[in-house]
């Protein structure tokens, strides 16, 4: 089993554990982790080039394109945020 995993921010403190005992059911899966925006160095920019020309000529694309892949290929996708008093980063 493959599971991704998106952490909504870098620290890793409540939020991190509490996902990790959640992965812990899942000892004998692959999981690959994305801690948000540090492994995001490159944020869209929103310049259109991806929708108007093609996703390739995004300067963004290899890296968007990694976690793209892994998206698709993962059995199980988990977003682990942190939530505040009335949103979430």
């Amino acid at each position: 089993m493959r599971i991704l995993v998106f952490y909504g921010k870098s620290i890793k403190d409540e939020t991190y554990e509490i996902t990790k005992k959640f992965l812990s059911r899942f000892y004998r899966a692959n999981v690959k982790e994305y801690f948000l925006p540090d492994d995001m160095a490159k944020p869209c920019l929103g310049c259109g080039n991806c929708y108007y020309n093609s996703e390739k000529n995004c300067y963004a694309f290899r890296q968007i394109h990694k976690i793209y892949e892994n998206l698709t290929d993962a059995d199980l996708v988990v977003f682990a945020t942190p939530t505040y008093v009335d949103n979430i980063p």
